[in-house]
């Protein structure tokens, strides 16, 4: 049972006071990572040793999860024995999200660097941004006697619904997605393609 949360907690979350402390865990931290910070939380409380676990939490004032560094350590008496735990939780989204585009953007530059076979390359990119920044990425070239984008590759987090490159980009309203972005691929001045996520 938790003691206590600061106002700032109340504040964050959304949430009000009198909860038993797992269960406004449990609303707040994000589907997939509460099983784990409940393992890890387990393990902890067993052994002793603190908590040191990255969660993503939901704010309540825009309802995003943003990445925290949940930390609890053990407070002993003088014998020794655990008499209760402290704990914070840090946000630490900005961090992750700079990590993240760092770790994609030199990934990237290796996929974009490892071939001369631009197919092979621009499908490796279709794969890479799949699903990281996207749930769907599709590259097109242009065909330049034609001026007309060809579609190279598709890549979906449902390989199902990638399905084969066919030569025609489907409307946007066949993907039934709920937003889109198109970025023209440029080199030397002209455009030579687009990547749509």
């Amino acid at each position: 049972e938790v003691e206590f949360f600061n106002q700032r907690w109340y504040e964050y979350t959304g949430l009000t006071r009198g909860g038993s402390g797992m269960e406004e865990w449990e609303r707040v931290c994000h589907p997939e990572d509460f099983p784990r910070l409940m393992a890890e939380w387990e393990n902890c409380f067993a052994s002793g040793v603190a908590l040191d676990a990255e969660v993503r939490l939901l704010r309540a004032s825009d309802h995003a999860y943003r990445w925290h560094l949940a930390r609890s350590v053990p407070l002993k008496n003088a014998s020794g024995e655990i008499i209760k735990w402290i704990g914070c939780s840090t946000d630490i989204d900005d961090h992750k999200r700079s990590e993240e585009a760092t770790r994609f953007m030199a990934e990237a530059g290796t996929v974009l660097g490892g071939s001369l076979d631009y197919h092979a390359t621009l499908k490796n990119l279709a794969a890479l941004v799949v699903p990281r920044l996207a749930d769907r990425c599709a590259i097109y070239l242009m065909n330049e006697p034609a001026r007309t984008l060809e579609l190279l590759a598709v890549s979906h987090e449902d390989a199902a619904e990638a399905g084969p490159p066919t030569s025609s980009a489907p409307a946007i309203t066949e993907l039934a997605m709920g937003s889109v972005m198109t970025v023209p691929l440029r080199a030397r001045g002209r455009v030579f393609g687009a990547i749509r996520f």
